[in-house]
């Protein structure tokens, strides 16, 4: 009698722990964007929140639809819904495939300056898109990440070139971004 209780209790905690175990994910890595999304580098377990969407998995790709938006996340394996956050794990180069045309050339330039620390907005940004995959218009990390860069900076990215004006704010920083394959770089350094 005792043994079959005893079997039975191990058995209740070996089931608890590992359906705790399922649940267990990292913060994803370093982001980087594309034309056609944002890439990270990772062989664990991460999660990501996406509400209520429908779900169609293909060999080592996902398919998420949510009000006639699509987004593509390739090179995952073991995926799964639960309480709105999709659980995957990385098989190295991962793709999250969304349409960001028309701002992802504001994240290819780079942007130096003593007043403030443009990377970590940048990063809050792509961390924040991630979130906000189906509704990039409630983001507001990348909302003021534009608008520092286009309204405060005054740069302006179209697809020929990139124009530089004087900033009324009277920001000293450096532009670095690439044209045919060749590093620009611009200074600015305003002055009262």
């Amino acid at each position: 009698m005792y043994i079959v209780l005893i079997y039975f209790l191990i058995l209740s905690i070996v089931f608890f722990l590992l359906y705790k175990i399922r649940f267990v994910y990292n913060l994803i890595p370093k982001l980087c964007m594309t034309k056609y999304g944002l890439i990270f580098h990772s062989n664990k377990r991460h999660r990501i929140r996406v509400g209520e969407v429908k779900l169609l998995i293909l060999n080592n790709t996902v398919y998420l639809k949510r009000n006639n938006r699509t987004v593509v996340i390739k090179n995952i394996d073991r995926v799964f819904l639960k309480s709105g956050y999709l659980y995957f794990r990385a098989l190295g180069e991962v793709k999250i495939i969304f349409n960001c045309k028309s701002f992802y050339k504001y994240f290819n330039i780079l942007i130096k300056s003593d007043e403030f620390d443009f990377n970590e907005i940048k990063n809050s940004a792509l961390y924040d898109m991630v979130d906000y995959l189906f509704s990039l218009n409630e983001c507001k990390s990348l909302i003021s990440f534009l608008n520092i860069v286009h309204r405060i900076l005054n740069i302006s990215i179209n697809d020929k070139n990139v124009i530089v004006k004087k900033n009324k704010y009277n920001i000293s920083f450096s532009l670095i971004y690439k044209v045919n394959n060749q590093l620009k770089k611009i200074n600015i350094n305003e002055t009262f």
